[in-house]
């Protein structure tokens, strides 16, 4: 899982050609560790996952992020599909990004 910096952004938004996953976390938070080990199964699945900081607040206040983990999923047309807060089981995660229906 790749962290995203604010100034990357952008760049890494307009390269995104397949789904992606990007979680929004903050290390004092359990439920943000749990949720990475469960988005790093994701791994043979053909998708993208990064990964912000709560460090990066000018993203946190575009997608407007209030709670912690929380997954945004994007299209290979870089069209946002679905805001998951919280924690999430994997099933929920592929069914908010058509991996599964």
């Amino acid at each position: 899982m790749k962290i995203i910096k604010e100034d990357k952004y952008n760049h890494i938004i307009a390269e995104i050609d397949k789904p992606t996953l990007i979680l929004f976390t903050t290390t004092r938070c359990t439920f943000c560790r749990t949720m990475e080990k469960i988005l790093k199964e994701f791994k043979s699945e053909k998708i993208l996952i990064f990964k912000i900081t709560s460090e990066s607040e000018s993203l946190i206040k575009k997608y407007n992020i209030r709670a912690f983990p929380t997954i945004l999923t994007f299209d290979k047309n870089k069209k946002p599909i679905e805001k998951l807060v919280g924690l999430k089981s994997k099933i929920v995660v592929k069914e908010s990004i058509g991996l599964i229906s």
